[in-house]
């Protein structure tokens, strides 16, 4: 049922040469579970580049053919952005702030940014899991564990030098580096095909001892004890025992963050948070 709603995205973005379609919905992997009555609700946005300005009312209208297609699809759509290309670089994740911009004198400052982006990763997750709480809790957090896992295992490949384009791309360098890793579970949960694991799963995905081996695969050891109790704090939310609080990341992220941009960042996360409170 999805297929013609995604032949229509690209089709109407195709219709307009300044637009482009980005993150996860651009390489076909927007998370679209399967839903018993018919309605689907996805987690992933939309988000629109515009390489030149356009009017309110033509962002309007884009945003309402969007919808309008969603819906022929019962499709629900939470978030709709349309950015321009300007927008974007200003944005605090982008603006002086990516991985290849920085320069890294010693294996210590590269955990201390790894544990820095880990942290904002699991901010985001609690803005998920806060924005989101009609939706099957279970579901959500297995959703939350995935994009942490992923989180750290694509800046790590970024922290040595590799660029994904894709989901599916991190997925296959994972199945070579880490092959306990059950990657195509992991991706299935990313995009839909599949709402949670039987719970002994988790400990194969977030697992101390995991986290832990791949972490010393790279030498990040500085940022062990750190992201394992991120880890471990993501674990015992899937077992019902906490819910993830968002001021121990702010106040770790804090920590590590050195000059304006990187503390830029954690504002315009608490600033999404408050939105939602």
């Amino acid at each position: 049922m999805l297929y013609p709603f995604y032949s229509r995205l690209h089709r109407l973005i195709n219709s307009n040469s300044s637009l482009r379609l980005i993150g996860s919905w651009a390489t076909n992997e927007a998370h679209l579970p399967y839903s018993p009555d018919g309605l689907i609700e996805s987690l992933s946005d939309i988000d629109l580049v515009n390489y030149k300005p356009i009017t309110s009312s033509e962002r309007k209208n884009i945003k309402e053919k969007i919808i309008r297609s969603a819906n022929k699809s019962n499709l629900s759509l939470d978030s709709i952005s349309i950015r321009c290309y300007e927008e974007m670089k200003e944005l605090p994740h982008i603006n002086k702030t990516r991985i290849r911009d920085q320069k890294f004198s010693s294996q210590e400052q590269k955990s201390k940014f790894l544990v820095f982006w880990t942290a904002v990763s699991c901010i985001e997750n609690c803005i998920r899991i806060r924005k989101y709480n009609h939706y099957d809790q279970s579901a959500l957090h297995w959703y939350s564990v995935t994009k942490f896992i992923f989180t750290l295992i694509r800046n790590i490949g970024f922290l040595t030098g590799l660029r994904f384009r894709s989901y599916l791309s991190l997925c296959n360098w994972i199945s070579n580096k880490w092959k306990t890793i059950p990657h195509k579970k992991i991706y299935k949960i990313k995009t839909g095909f599949t709402s949670k694991l039987a719970l002994d799963a988790l400990e194969k995905i977030i697992g101390n001892s995991v986290v832990e081996n791949i972490l010393k695969d790279y030498q990040f050891c500085g940022a062990i004890n750190t992201i394992c109790r991120f880890a471990e704090q993501h674990f015992d939310l899937m077992k019902g025992k906490n819910q993830l609080q968002p001021d121990t990341f702010f106040s770790i992220g804090r920590k590590v963050a050195w000059g304006k941009p990187l503390n830029e960042v954690l504002a315009y996360e608490m600033s999404k948070l408050r939105k939602i409170r």
